[in-house]
């Protein structure tokens, strides 16, 4: 995890976004209120894409959207049940096909706190150790999640301190607007309910459908203990998690001299895209 795009996007604020969408209701959930587009989505490949945050809600880390024939799979679930509702309410933006199957890299916060916004019924993937941690409440227990609880009430304290010396009212409607990102934040927290994953990964599972192969395998231990990679053969995608990304990955839970051999086997692997679990998408294996 780390704490890239958390700061506002104030651009991406405009209209009203809550219109109903289809197989959500028009119910919004507690920490789901905002405005404007809370994801950019960017086209790898055919049927492949790549969603980051814009900042109007907490969102912190990526996603991978893979069609398979006439479903989707999705990588990483998201930082909270809120962000999780409005990933897959702009989904439909690229593509209107259910998804079928979710594939959580690991088992840390940001990557697995929106499970439960999810349908009900999908395939959770995980490695057995990232299932039996969130399944234990690990994840909610975890020192990335409770440091980012935190670190949500302090930028609340310190923006509500602002206020009292913005001058103008432009400064003040941009302070009450990132107050309000973490506001909604702590709120989705009240309802967290993490779902641990119901199908397992020890070594290396396809999943081929409509013509196109999404492999998920375990590298073996790395930034955790129970890392999971998806590679798109045909295609040469490598989406990562935090394994491989363009800054540093937080190191706390890491293995380091195993960590480097896996990143050997990533670039033994010759990828032609790498979507990391936070940052941008990056083609150069430099």
């Amino acid at each position: 995890m780390r704490r890239a795009g958390w700061v506002l996007g104030l651009a991406a604020m405009a209209a009203s976004p809550f219109a109903p969408v289809a197989g959500q209701g028009t119910r919004i959930p507690p920490g789901a209120r905002y405005t404007g587009r809370a994801f950019d989505f960017q086209e790898v490949a055919e049927g492949v894409w790549f969603a980051s945050g814009t900042g109007v809600v907490s969102a912190e880390s990526n996603h991978a959207i893979i069609e398979l024939g006439d479903e989707v799979l999705v990588v990483d679930a998201g930082t909270s049940p809120a962000a999780a509702w409005a990933f897959l309410r702009e989904l439909p933006r690229v593509t209107r096909k259910p998804v079928r199957h979710l594939v959580l890299t690991h088992l840390h916060y940001d990557h697995a706190h929106g499970t439960q916004s999810f349908p009900a019924g999908i395939a959770i993937i995980g490695t057995e150790f990232t299932r039996q941690m969130i399944a234990a409440g690990k994840s909610v227990d975890h020192p990335t999640a409770a440091g980012n609880r935190r670190f949500s009430s302090t930028q609340i304290e310190n923006l509500t301190r602002a206020l009292d010396t913005a001058t103008t009212a432009v400064s003040r409607t941009a302070i009450q607007r990132q107050r309000n990102v973490w506001q909604q934040y702590l709120a989705s927290l009240e309802t967290l309910r993490p779902v641990a994953p119901n199908v397992t990964v020890s070594g290396r599972m396809s999943i081929i459908r409509g013509g196109r192969e999404v492999q998920v395998f375990h590298p073996g231990p790395a930034h955790t203990s129970g890392d999971l990679v998806v590679w798109l053969p045909k295609e040469r995608i490598l989406v990562t998690g935090d394994l491989l990304q363009p800054g540093l990955p937080y190191m706390g839970d890491g293995f380091l001299d195993q960590w480097a051999t896996v990143l050997d086997t990533l670039r033994a692997m010759d990828p032609a895209v790498v979507l990391p679990g936070h940052g941008a998408a990056f083609r150069d294996q430099a």
